[in-house]
């Protein structure tokens, strides 16, 4: 699938399960991106901290001058471009379509629908998101590192799994609430 952008006005602005039901089922994928507010929030952390760096760096020296660097090249020079970047190039984080889902992450074919198990929450990082639950076939050879697969059994207790990114369109629950009724409706 590549690296993609969202246009204005694609499925990417449905917000509801309603509306995601609704394109779905005319045979229209459903895209989720991270909101641009949270970038845009995050982007201005970044540019605080940035100018709190500047006026460290001004102001006084020694060790405050060093922290004052570091505070801007760090989130000056690398925050503020990634973050920007990410509200304006609005990335596909995960596509949900007729025949299967595909993750970001994965960078690869669509997970098959018949390829799921069960779709559950699951806690990462004090963070709620959505776990499509594979099976043992399908699991084999979707990772490009053995380090990589045993990072998704390990969040899953050992079952093989793979995230989907928190922060997107949409609660988690409400999320997988829908993702589980098209499962089922596909199974």
């Amino acid at each position: 699938m590549g690296v993609l952008t969202v246009p204005p006005g694609s499925s990417a602005e449905a917000r509801s399960p309603e509306e995601w039901r609704a394109l779905l089922a005319s045979g229209e994928p459903v895209t989720f991106v991270v909101p641009r507010g949270r970038s845009v929030v995050m982007a201005a952390v970044c540019l605080a901290f940035t100018l709190v760096g500047v006026v460290m760096i001004t102001r006084d020296s020694g060790q405050v001058q060093v922290v004052g660097l570091a505070s801007v090249l760090f989130f000056g020079a690398l925050g503020l471009p990634v973050l920007l970047w990410q509200a304006l190039r609005r990335t596909p984080q995960l596509v949900v379509q007729p025949g299967g889902v595909w993750l970001r992450q994965q960078d690869r074919q669509p997970v098959a629908w018949g390829d799921i198990e069960r779709i559950e929450l699951a806690r990462v990082n004090r963070s709620t998101v959505v776990a499509l639950v594979l099976d043992e076939a399908a699991y084999a050879g979707r990772f490009r590192s053995a380090l990589a697969a045993s990072a998704y059994r390990a969040t899953m207790g050992g079952a093989p799994a793979l995230m989907v990114p928190a922060h997107l369109t949409g609660r988690p629950d409400e999320l997988r609430a829908w993702l589980a009724a098209e499962h089922a409706a596909r199974t």
